[in-house]
């Protein structure tokens, strides 16, 4: 009687797992690496520095798509475009449901430094002028 007893609490109490909502962690969308653009040969060679800012959305796989730049330079629109079309992100969770995250905006700065000849330290070349980004045109990425 006492065995019957205490499997019929087990089952009772056991049965309100069934209708309690399980939690999840929403999380935002997060790059699993970072984006590496390369800093391109001719924006080097005429000592150009600059920033760039890349808008765009995160589908439920993790995919960037609907890119937009931003740059001080035009010359540094492909390159930002491409660097962050690559990266794979963790998507954005609701609920435990994996969805559509919008309006994401990923910073990038292209800076050169040079090494002093007396000290033999690499030192980063100071931005000669505070400029504003500019929308780029159509950038096809391959």
């Amino acid at each position: 009687m006492r065995l019957f007893f205490l499997s019929w609490l087990i089952a009772f109490f056991g049965s309100f797992s069934v209708f309690a909502e399980p939690v999840f962690d929403d999380q935002d969308a997060q790059p699993i690496l970072p984006p590496v653009p390369t800093y391109p040969l001719l924006a080097a060679a005429w000592g150009l520095q600059g920033s760039c800012s890349v808008r765009f959305s995160v589908d439920e796989e993790g995919y960037p798509f609907g890119l937009m730049t931003r740059c001080t330079e035009p010359i540094f629109c492909f390159e930002s475009k491409r660097a962050v079309s690559k990266v794979r992100f963790e998507p954005a969770f609701y609920k435990g449901v994996p969805r559509i995250r919008t309006d994401v905006v990923y910073p990038l700065e292209y800076r050169l430094a040079y090494t002093d000849l007396k000290t033999g330290e690499e030192m980063e070349r100071p931005l000669r002028q505070q400029k504003q980004e500019k929308p780029c045109s159509q950038v096809p990425v391959s």
